[in-house]
């Protein structure tokens, strides 16, 4: 019992003693660079155990101090970590958990759409409800019955557009898909400037989809996420509040590519 007890308050210990230098890391992130005074001050821990801390950091590069100002700021290390970080990271890795969120909210299918020799190729799927509208789509759709894929046709210009349309790239699936240059560009300003497209029972009868684009720090369009359902459920939910909770999720990630300089690794 006695060593037990022991155990425990070590393990406490440790993970006090955990607490304080994550604080530290976190306090000097934060205000970019600081003082050792500034630190105790701020955090509360004794200079003795705060001396030992940076001292510890600093000798493994986790931070480093200004000879002149006597500041610590973050080290090189962390440009190390970061970058190693970043490679690791792909856009549904990004996007996944907040797609999920989307999708539960909404209670619809959600898709992040990239483009893919003249066609959509969904690399993340996150379901919503049960349909049987939803359960028979297959990974890849067409450019122009799609709403993903009506994102991407928007940004070609006009050369890309006569030549995709004159190829007999397109797919006429129903009634209502578009299959002429001037069918589309009546679409396209629309989709350019309010940066949505929507697929109206183009793709499938009864089915209804809404997408938006995502974009990099270099405003390159690579990917977009949409969400798809039985047109009318998504009616009965309110297609504008669909629309808008669309949007800021997009918002969410888009900031997130931003910050990181995302180049697009799928």
């Amino acid at each position: 019992m006695v060593k037990e007890t022991k155990k425990k308050g070590k393990s406490t210990n440790d993970i006090n003693s955990t607490d304080k230098i994550l604080n530290v890391i976190e306090c000097i992130f934060k205000e970019k660079e600081i003082s050792f005074t500034e630190i105790k001050e701020e955090l509360n821990i004794p200079k003795s155990t705060l001396h030992r801390i940076l001292l510890s950091l600093e000798k493994r590069g986790y931070i480093s101090r200004n000879d002149v100002s006597d500041k610590y700021s973050l080290g090189v290390k962390f440009i190390y970590y970061g970058e190693t970080i970043k490679s690791n990271l792909t856009l549904s890795k990004i996007s996944e958990s907040i797609l999920k969120d989307l999708a539960n909210e909404i209670g619809e299918t959600v898709n992040i759409g990239i483009l893919y020799n003249d066609s959509v190729l969904n690399i993340l799927s996150v379901k919503g409800e049960e349909s049987v509208l939803t359960s028979k789509l297959i990974p890849i759709s067409p450019l122009n019955c799609s709403s993903i894929g009506k994102i991407f046709l928007a940004i070609k210009n006009d050369i890309e557009l006569i030549t995709y349309f004159s190829n007999n790239n397109y797919e006429k699936r129903t009634e209502n898909s578009i299959c002429t240059l001037d069918k589309f560009k009546v679409e396209q300003n629309s989709i350019l400037n309010s940066q949505i497209s929507f697929d109206d029972e183009e793709y499938e009868y009864g089915l209804f989809c809404i997408a938006t684009p995502l974009k990099n720090h270099n405003g390159i369009i690579n990917a977009a996420v949409s969400i798809t359902g039985p047109k009318v459920r998504m009616k009965m939910k309110n297609i504008d509040l669909i629309q808008k909770k669309l949007i800021d999720k997009a918002s969410v990630i888009n900031d997130i590519l931003i910050k990181i300089k995302f180049d697009f690794n799928y």
